[in-house]
């Protein structure tokens, strides 16, 4: 059986959303020109913190490409990880090497690249499709302890992805209802959606990996599950929008602190670190 061309996710068009932060526009440009490559995505830029800030109450984005080294009166320059880190995955930027700028950046949950970024490899398209799957399994409230169970659920999603709800609740170890009646509760969307989600735009984006820089196919693209899933789409588009668009509570505004302040020391405690889940 012959791959699905690029066309076949047309459902899927802008669906993951971007947001590049850097205050040279010429820079700006060229992320949106080499990442709108991926009909997947859709980039906005923001040439400083309370730009940046504007456009995300204003829209909602899955992931941050942010230059190290803004700042401004108010905002350190990692200001934006700092209060979005949990709804969002950031990709930071830098020009400069700092082990503790660095260990810093990884507990607040970001990934650093050192510049020059190699925009046509595939490293940065990777951390991209990883963050915008993350957010679809990332629990509405983050400021809360997770529940042991949900952690569990994420992790199999992740690692596995199940081909049916019974598979997802028998990897967890605990019974469908239950396992419905959690996730609704604390990721705020019925579990078929997430699954749903999930198994689409992972065959989706590694699709469009492969297309673009080469490697293996995904084996979930087959015609007749392409058409399934489409369709599926098409009757709940909706309710699947409206998961995409839910937004994720970030944390209480913070204040400009030091590296060593005690809220990031709390963060290093509390074992929600940088690693996505399932990695």
């Amino acid at each position: 059986m012959s791959p699905p061309n690029q066309r076949c996710f047309d459902f899927l068009f802008h669906k993951v959303r971007i947001l590049v932060v850097d205050d040279e526009p010429e820079i700006c440009e060229v992320y949106e020109e080499i990442l709108s490559l991926c009909p997947l995505y859709r980039v906005d830029s923001a040439a400083s913190i309370p730009e940046a800030k504007a456009l995300i109450r204003k829209n909602v984005y899955h992931v941050c490409l942010l230059d190290l080294g803004l700042d401004d009166l108010d905002h350190d320059e990692l200001y934006l990880l700092r209060k979005y880190g949990r709804a969002m995955k950031f990709i930071i930027i830098s020009a400069r090497k700092c082990m503790e700028t660095g260990y810093l950046i990884g507990c607040l949950g970001g990934t650093v690249f050192e510049k020059p970024v190699k925009l046509m490899a595939p490293d940065i398209p990777r951390e991209i499709n990883e963050g915008f799957l993350r957010f679809l399994a990332t629990p509405v409230a983050t400021a809360v302890e997770e529940d042991a169970y949900i952690g569990r659920a994420r992790q199999a999603l992740a690692e596995k992805v199940p081909e049916n709800i019974s598979d997802w609740a028998e990897s967890v170890g605990i019974g469908e209802r239950y396992l419905r009646r959690k996730w609704r509760d604390w990721i705020g969307c019925k579990l078929r959606h997430s699954l749903y989600l999930y198994q689409v735009f992972f065959a989706a984006l590694a699709h469009s990996c492969a297309e673009q820089y080469g490697g293996p196919e995904p084996n979930l693209c087959g015609r007749l599950k392409l058409k399934r899933w489409c369709d599926y789409y098409g009757r709940n588009e909706e309710e699947l929008d409206a998961i995409l668009d839910r937004r994720i509570q970030p944390r209480p505004d913070p204040q400009k602190k030091s590296p060593k302040s005690s809220w990031c020391y709390d963060v290093v405690r509390s074992g929600k670190t940088a690693r996505p889940f399932g990695t």
